[in-house]
């Protein structure tokens, strides 16, 4: 009986420990383009803008356009990749979860959680983007 409940507790443990990792997925939509200049910035210059935070962040992310207003930026480290999907115009930009390695993504009853990390390096994505946005 004592052999049980050992395997019964440390279960539990162990899933409280994996379930601690893990956090609703955030999706940013439509987060306004706001300029430091307060002038409205042109759908290519938040583009660049865009291109800039990915390339000249604090991490190092890959970014390839794929389509005139939109770009996948994917960032790798160690044996975890994450991908988001940004798309844009000259008034609004989003960001969406696109893809994952090794990062217990999951998609259940649709809700969709993942690893804590990726939300702390898709915020600070999105505040890079805020960062070169308040150049123009």
């Amino acid at each position: 009986m004592k052999q049980i409940l050992f395997v019964v507790a440390t279960s539990l443990i162990a899933f409280g420990a994996l379930a601690r990792d893990l956090a609703p997925v955030v999706d940013y939509d439509n987060v306004a383009v706001v300029t430091g200049s307060g002038k409205p910035a042109s759908a290519q210059a938040v583009g660049v803008a865009i291109s800039n935070a990915v390339a000249n962040g604090k991490r190092a992310w890959n970014v390839q356009r794929t389509a005139a207003d939109k770009m996948r930026a994917t960032y790798h480290v160690r044996q975890h990749t994450i991908a988001v999907d940004i798309g844009y115009s000259d008034k609004v930009y989003s960001i969406h979860y696109a893809a994952s390695d090794n990062m217990k993504f999951s998609d259940a009853d649709g809700k969709k959680t993942i690893h804590a990390f990726y939300n702390n390096w898709v915020d600070e994505l999105k505040r890079g983007i805020s960062a070169e946005l308040s150049k123009l």
